[in-house]
This record gives C-alpha cells, sequence and structure tokens, in this order.
C-alpha cells in the first residue's frame, strides 16, 4: 500500500478558487482549484452544515485527462483498467472525484446515467 502524500493545509487553501459543480447520480459536488490540488466537497443530505471532502492532485487530473483523452462513453470501471495501477489513485473513488474534476473544467461530460454508473466523454487533450 502507498504512502498517500502529506498534505500542506496553509498552502492547499491559499488562493483557492471556485471551478464549477458537477452533479452525480445522488449529489453535488463543488469543485475548488488551489495552486497544486483539486478540492472537492459534497454536501451532507442527512446533516445540516456537514459533508465530506477529497483532495485529488492537480497533476493526476492532468495526467488523467491525457490518459482517457478522446473517450466517448467510459465508465469508471473501464477508465480505472486504462489508468492501470498508478500511485496518484489509491481507491476507485479518486477516479471519480478525478472525472469530477474534469467535468467542472470542462474538460468532460457526463453522457449517460444507467443506475448509479456513470459515463463520461472526455474531451482531446490540448495543452
Amino acid at each position: 500500500m502507498t504512502q498517500a502524500p502529506s498534505l500542506k493545509i496553509k498552502s492547499l487553501f491559499h488562493a483557492i478558487k471556485f471551478v464549477g459543480i458537477t452533479k452525480s447520480v445522488k449529489s453535488k459536488y463543488y469543485v475548488y482549484q488551489s495552486r497544486d490540488a483539486f478540492i472537492l466537497i459534497v454536501e451532507s443530505k442527512k446533516q445540516v452544515n456537514s459533508g465530506n471532502f477529497s483532495i485529488i492532485g492537480k497533476d493526476a487530473v492532468m495526467w488523467t485527462w491525457k490518459k482517457l483523452a478522446g473517450s466517448k462513453s467510459i465508465s469508471v470501471t473501464d477508465a480505472k483498467i486504462i489508468i492501470g495501477n498508478s500511485k496518484k489513485y489509491h481507491t476507485t473513488f479518486d477516479v471519480h472525484a478525478t472525472l469530477y474534476a474534469l467535468v467542472a473544467l470542462k474538460k468532460a461530460r457526463i453522457t449517460k446515467i444507467v443506475g448509479i454508473k456513470l459515463f463520461f466523454a472526455v474531451n482531446k487533450y490540448t495543452a
């Protein structure tokens, strides 16, 4: 098991900017960008003033965009297979979060929803 990188909270939240909202099947993800990372925040539906957040490195998001660029309708499971066992991701939810960040950045879009399974189209990569 790989060790998660240490976070410098002060730099993580310094000069943070709102990128957009990605709506999934059950939740809305509020996506923010700092210098080195994307922060995804989801509100709890059960508790007031509560929620969860995920942090995905900016390099991981851009690397994934390059790897999946041009995909027309790819599931998270298929994306994980294409990405392989990258050290950039620790869980399948990290891949979800990365795709949600790409949607908020308008580099991808949700093309289809089957049950709770999402499919994404990923734009061609432009440097």
